[in-house]
């Protein structure tokens, strides 16, 4: 009876524009995108990539983000984060600008040996 209980309160939770919003975004993981949550006075927008929606729905996570809290009084600040987790119920809209293609290993090493190549030796005097 109590995990009927948690289910059913889970399901209520999940409103069906956090689950539209989540289906969304992850048409767009591994974009490069500009994401603005509620803030009660000002806004908050945050540039990021959306690596993935988590299976529940209901958090998204983005990485290299630059997060921008903007003031009533035209103030701001920002902060930069590796990886951050965000409330899909925080979420008022989304902008994709652009897709973002991870290096393989390969392209690495390539990239790895023209710079090799092309660097004199240091000497020692």
């Amino acid at each position: 009876m109590r995990e009927e209980s948690k289910s059913k309160s889970k399901e209520e939770s999940t409103c069906c524009c956090v689950e539209g919003m989540a289906d969304k975004l992850r048409k767009f993981e591994n974009f490069f995108a500009f994401v603005f949550e509620k803030n009660d006075g000002g806004a908050t927008r945050l540039d990021g990539i959306i690596r993935d929606v988590q299976e529940d729905g209901e958090i998204l996570h983005m990485e290299n983000v630059s997060k921008t809290i903007f003031f009533s009084n035209g103030s701001g600040i920002s902060q930069g984060f590796n990886d951050l987790y965000i409330s899909i119920c925080e979420i008022t809209e989304f902008s994709p600008q652009f897709e973002v293609t991870p290096a393989t290993v390969a392209q690495v090493d390539v990239i790895k040996n023209q710079i090799s190549k092309n660097s004199k030796a240091t000497k020692i005097l």
